[in-house]
């Protein structure tokens, strides 16, 4: 039925007007395009029904040719939903051009609305534009080397902080790597990225302790009474991860004032849950075993607790806490994973 309305819409003015009304069409697709301010991510509303901006931004893909779809891109004058448009072909196609117009692009922070099937949301263009590319790396079409560039580009980007690639990149970085310290310290203290922090605690600089240390004391950032979230958390979650890099002795009367706090919580963060486990079982001594073991205790009626443990212990094995699995057993009714870095 798709290919049905493409060919229909295609070659209906061709029939009518002949081979030269070709370039007419292509006109008025595009300047629909520069009209509008959503852009869909697939054809179907969520209700069965056709969305009116992916006919168009398809068409555009069949017609443009890549010369004009690359000039499209290139043009910052015109509308997200066209430039978006044109790239997606591109990369559909699997042009090499590509990747040198997203590194051209890496500073657009203009923003679009995004249609996917029944879910309405609002994005940046370059985030969109390096997601897109990025599929590449999977499907075997971007080198290595190309995806090194592009996470580099990324990562000093000026419009860092805006990109939700930036934040899952954090996270993946080898550790330790030199060239990248005094940007991921920037993306930090100055940026206010939380992501960064795990990574930065991988350099175990002295002086970093102290952000750290800050961090995990937010567990209570943005809580109501009750402990549910009623406003703008902190960033202890991220902290967590940071310990669990370094797992130093300056930060375990804290994660002791944290695991405290959060078994009298009445609404959980199932994150916080699984990290302080991985914080605590980073150290790896008769402390932490006694530790763990004592916060499953204090939560004997949460099964949460004990699901995160064992979710942790997989991710992150340690042969000495093994005998806590025995003690404080889980039985998962699925084996999708939590979700959780």
């Amino acid at each position: 039925m798709r290919k049905t309305i493409f060919k229909i819409l295609i070659w209906l003015p061709l029939a009518l007007w002949g081979v030269p009304a070709q370039g007419q069409v292509l006109s008025q697709i595009i300047d629909s395009l520069n009209h509008r301010t959503l852009y869909s991510t697939y054809w179907d509303n969520g209700w069965g029904g056709l969305v009116p901006e992916w006919i168009y931004q398809d068409l555009l893909g069949h017609m443009a040719s890549t010369p004009k779809l690359i000039a499209l891109v290139k043009q910052q004058n015109l509308s997200p939903p066209l430039r978006l448009s044109a790239l997606r072909a591109l990369i559909d196609s699997r042009s090499p051009v590509c990747k040198a117009l997203v590194l051209r692009n890496m500073s657009d922070s203009s923003r679009v609305t995004v249609r996917s099937a029944d879910v309405i949301y609002g994005d940046y263009t370059q985030n969109l534009y390096i997601e897109w590319l990025m599929e590449g790396r999977g499907e075997g079409w971007l080198s290595a080397s190309d995806s090194a560039r592009i996470d580099s580009a990324a990562l000093c980007s000026p419009v860092a902080a805006r990109l939700d690639y930036t934040r899952r990149l954090l996270y993946r970085l080898p550790s330790g790597l030199p060239e990248y310290e005094q940007r991921v310290r920037q993306l930090y203290v100055k940026e206010h990225i939380a992501e960064a922090l795990p990574l930065l605690a991988r350099y175990r600089r002295e002086a970093d302790k102290a952000l750290i240390a800050e961090a995990l004391l937010q567990y209570a950032r943005g809580l109501d009474k009750e402990g549910a979230q009623a406003g703008r958390k902190g960033h202890t979650n991220e902290a967590l991860l940071a310990v669990r890099n370094w797992p130093d002795e300056a930060f375990k009367t804290t994660l002791l004032t944290i695991r405290n706090y959060e078994v009298r919580r009445k609404y959980y963060d199932y994150a916080r849950i699984k990290y302080l486990f991985e914080a605590l079982m980073a150290y790896d001594s008769p402390w932490a075993y006694r530790q763990i073991d004592l916060t499953l205790r204090k939560a004997k009626g949460n099964r949460y607790y004990r699901e995160y443990f064992h979710s942790a212990m997989k991710k992150h094995y340690h042969a000495r806490y093994q005998p806590l699995l025995d003690k404080w057993p889980y039985t998962p009714w699925n084996d999708f994973g939590d979700g959780f870095e």
